[in-house]
């Protein structure tokens, strides 16, 4: 659920000059210390607040991607969901998808233990026409769609997307399903400050 974490690392490290891998490690030292300041209360902000429309229908489509199991606790999502976005990158995983309908990227959050707490699967890739031709070594699978609540994380990434996904996971009210969560990258999610990721929750 960090999203864009791959695309974040990859073009400080091309600015810096620094190895991809030590980035990387700085990148997982600076998430960490977000996290924490997140949960002292410290870095909350009303201003900071990402725009959230109302509850609207997703009808249903396919994705082909790389995937990981996963979990939030203790940080280990960080590590996981960082490892798969390189993947997703260095091995070019998105030329490979066979009958892409776009040239968007998705994260998709599915077959969920329980809650955001348990463990749960991590896909991301692109959205299909067909699940018929699934590359060897990726992941196909139907979303089923239904009721969503739209959030639209503005702002630097990755700190918009992890900021906005706190305040879903803080969100005692919203009625979540936990059937299938997604993101979505389109030609507004790039590295600058005003960057915007589409974050699509399933709602009872």
């Amino acid at each position: 659920m960090l999203g864009g974490l791959l695309d974040k690392i990859a073009y400080d490290a091309e600015v810096s000059g620094l190895p991809y891998n030590e980035m990387l490690y700085l990148t997982y030292k600076k998430l960490k210390a977000f996290y924490h300041r997140f949960r002292i209360g410290f870095f909350l902000s009303s201003s900071l607040a990402s725009a959230m429309t109302d509850i609207y229908t997703v009808g249903p489509f396919k994705v082909i991607g790389v995937s990981v199991r996963t979990t939030n606790a203790d940080a280990q999502a960080v590590m996981d969901l960082g490892a798969l976005w390189n993947r997703f990158y260095s091995q070019g995983i998105s030329a490979q998808i066979p009958g892409k309908a776009d040239n968007d990227v998705y994260a998709i959050y599915t077959d969920y233990n329980t809650d955001h707490k348990g463990a749960y699967t991590a896909i991301i890739g692109c959205k299909v026409t067909s699940l018929a031709n699934i590359p060897d070594g990726m992941t196909g699978k139907q979303i089923e769609g239904g009721r969503y609540r739209r959030y639209v994380a503005k702002g630097k990434m990755p700190h918009a997307v992890i900021r906005q996904w706190q305040e879903i996971w803080n969100d005692t009210d919203l009625p979540r399903m936990y059937s299938a969560d997604f993101e979505v990258y389109g030609p507004k999610s790039g590295p600058d400050e005003n960057a915007e990721v589409e974050i699509c929750i399933a709602v009872k």
